[in-house]
């Protein structure tokens, strides 16, 4: 006799997240877990502007926790970290770019929309400040600046986007 079959997972409807994912930068939002329709429209829109995106993720460890009743060592869940949270940006040839935005020390909050910006699709609130922001070396290639963050305090990720 065959056992009756899991419960299968819904279908994801796929996408590419060029022309879909938004990116922000919110100067101000009081409870990051709830930022209101008026805190997240108060940002600025930086997709237009993003070449690429690292980090803005979080990685875990898990940590050793060996018994003498086993010779298998078990794991706890350890510390989770988000480190190399940067956006390389284009630079602009009469320097109105990021870089006005964007200085050195700038506090407030990276939010990302990975499916757009619609009413109960989810998003992310990184608390961040800004690390550095420098010109890329490559002669060749179209200028950027790499905007580098600190993450403050941990994110709140899967936000249902609120009602405008």
């Amino acid at each position: 006799m065959a056992l009756p079959a899991p419960t299968a997972i819904t279908s994801s409807i796929r996408y590419i997240p060029a022309g879909v994912r938004r990116i922000t930068f919110v100067p101000t939002i009081a409870a990051k877990a709830t930022p209101t329709s008026a805190e997240l429209t108060a940002g600025t829109d930086l997709s237009a502007e993003v070449f690429q995106q690292t980090g803005f993720s979080l990685t875990g460890t898990g940590s050793p926790a060996p018994d003498c009743g086993s010779k298998v060592t078990s794991e706890i869940v350890g510390r989770v970290a988000s480190t190399g949270n940067a956006l390389e940006m284009y630079a602009s040839a009469n320097s109105t770019d990021v870089r006005q935005l964007l200085p050195r020390n700038t506090v407030g909050f990276i939010v990302i929309y990975p499916e757009g910006i619609v009413t109960g699709n989810k998003c992310s609130v990184w608390p961040v400040t800004v690390i550095s922001d420098m010109p890329s070396a490559d002669i060749e290639a179209n200028s950027t600046f790499t905007v580098q963050f600190a993450m403050t305090s941990p994110p709140v990720e899967n936000i249902a986007i609120p009602t405008a």
